[in-house]
């Protein structure tokens, strides 16, 4: 999903993610890596790792509590 697509869901997928569990965000314009992270990382969630190839990213992020 490119950003302004999973922007569009991302409560309902960020839910759906158990405690401890990893969610893996792919095909992010390297540009825009920043702005998806910034979205997403909360005190529930942490960046576990990224990579990035050509143009593009790809992070994962572990949440962290139930909470």
């Amino acid at each position: 999903l490119l950003p302004d697509e999973f922007f569009a869901i991302r409560r309902e997928v960020l839910a759906r993610v158990a405690p401890g569990g990893r969610l893996v965000l792919s095909g992010i314009p390297r540009e825009r890596e920043g702005e998806v992270v910034g979205r997403v990382r909360s005190r529930r969630f942490a960046v576990a790792g990224r990579r990035t190839e050509n143009d593009w990213s790809c992070v994962w992020l572990e949440r962290l509590s139930a909470s």
